[in-house]
């Protein structure tokens, strides 16, 4: 969307798990006009194995375009955690970029 360009953008997802126990990730985007639906990926095993879970929120990082995200926000527990750890490596400087403007109190 053209607008999270002026606007920036956080990558929300939400986890829910079905009768079956197939996992449903959400994808959504927030910003000052709203929270839009991107995506729904359903799987059974793939959220326990953090490469695969990174995979995918990579992907979803490279839709958007990662100059257009000031965060994203996931469920705080392992697996997402060793997510956002690879993911900072990977991407080290965009990060470095965007955190330049942030002033901690």
């Amino acid at each position: 969307m053209t607008t999270w360009k002026k606007t920036d953008c956080t990558i929300m997802i939400g986890e829910w798990t079905d009768k079956r126990r197939m996992i449903i990730l959400n994808f959504l985007v927030n910003c000052p006009w709203g929270t839009f639906f991107l995506k729904s990926i359903g799987i059974y095993v793939i959220s326990k194995a953090t490469n695969k879970l990174c995979k995918m929120l990579d992907d979803t990082i490279e839709e958007i375009d990662e100059e257009n995200i000031v965060q994203t926000v996931t469920k705080n527990v392992v697996n997402y955690k060793a997510t956002s750890e690879l993911l900072i490596k990977k991407r080290k400087e965009t990060i470095e970029s965007h955190v330049r403007h942030v002033t901690l109190t």
